[in-house]
């Protein structure tokens, strides 16, 4: 039995029938190159993008804040001052602020500027950054005594920091009585 064992393996073997070879599976980041490429890859891997790029701007667009600082005297409204706040996550470069008397009557005075007109009062420097949170302010230069109805636009000049895009931004105010019968200023849209 030995000498059959033997002989039956000294024979040629037959050599292996090849099966159909499959293409081996990529790795790695092919494979997932390869996903984002089809069809419903794209459209998934647009919309991504999309959201992306919306949520990054609304984290990091610039924020400004303007509000009338607190009324040192109720009688004299014209010396309040207006602080200007960044509460954005991005600082501000060279903010430039102007101030835009549109209507200031007192018993004394009564004084309009015309449509189109620039009556801009521009005698603050430039901040060269104002950082996230920080705060500036602008006074109104018109140091009248007993104004009653002042109504002041004021005009911010910045660079933005992560594109350094040019913006303006107006905000307005207007006088009016509060509850208790004191002058105070109130926001008002600019198209008003």
């Amino acid at each position: 039995m030995s000498k059959k064992r033997k002989k039956a393996g000294s024979q040629p073997k037959a050599p292996p029938t090849k099966a159909a070879t499959q293409p081996q599976p990529r790795k790695g980041i092919l494979r997932y190159a390869a996903s984002l490429l089809s069809p419903s890859g794209l459209f998934w891997t647009s919309v991504t993008l999309f959201f992306t790029l919306v949520g990054g701007y609304c984290l990091l667009r610039p924020q400004i804040v303007v509000e009338p600082d607190a009324t040192l005297d109720a009688a004299q409204i014209m010396i309040t001052r207006f602080k200007i706040t960044n509460s954005g996550q991005t600082p501000l470069y060279n903010l430039k602020r102007q101030l835009f008397p549109r209507q200031l009557r007192s018993d004394h005075i009564n004084w309009y500027s015309q449509p189109g007109a620039t009556a801009v009062i521009d005698s603050y420097p430039a901040i060269p950054v104002l950082g996230s949170g920080e705060s500036t302010s602008v006074s109104n230069p018109f140091l009248v005594m007993g104004i009653t109805n002042g109504d002041v636009e004021i005009a911010l000049d910045y660079t933005t920091a992560i594109i350094p895009i040019h913006q303006t931004k107006r905000y307005r105010f207007v006088t009016g009585r509060a509850q208790n019968g004191d002058i105070m200023w109130f926001h008002k849209a600019i198209s008003e």
